[in-house]
C-alpha cells in the first residue's frame, strides 16, 4: 500500500523534525486562491483507488480552473502512472491532441 511505503520512505530519508515539517508543508500549502487565475489548458486526472487524495479533491481543482478537463481512473491508486502507464499515456496524449487543436 502507498501509504505505509510512504511512511517507511519519510522515515528513513529524513530525520524526525524534518518528516513533520515536510508533512505540515503539505497539509498547510493552500492555492486554492490561485487556482481560478489558471490560463493554460489544463487536465486534472485522478485515480479512483487513490487513498492519499480523495477525488472529490481532483473534481475540486478541475471545476476551479476555468476550462480543465477531468479525467477518473478506475481501478487505480495512487501510483497510477506506474501501474497503468498505458491509461495515463492515452489520457494524455488525447489531452494534448485536444488542446494543440491537432497541431
Amino acid at each position: 500500500m502507498f501509504v505505509h511505503s510512504y511512511a517507511r520512505v519519510m522515515r528513513h530519508s529524513l530525520r524526525r523534525a524534518d518528516a513533520i515539517a515536510a508533512e505540515r508543508m503539505y497539509r498547510d500549502t493552500d492555492v486554492r486562491h490561485v487556482l481560478p487565475t489558471i490560463q493554460a489548458p489544463t487536465l486534472v486526472m485522478h485515480f479512483a483507488e487513490d487513498q492519499v487524495e480523495s477525488v472529490e479533491e481532483g473534481r475540486y481543482i478541475a471545476g476551479a480552473v476555468p476550462g480543465a478537463e477531468f479525467v477518473e481512473v478506475p481501478g487505480a491508486g495512487h501510483l497510477t502512472p506506474v501501474e497503468k502507464p498505458k491509461v495515463v499515456a492515452a489520457a494524455l496524449t488525447a489531452f494534448f491532441a485536444r488542446s494543440l487543436g491537432g497541431a
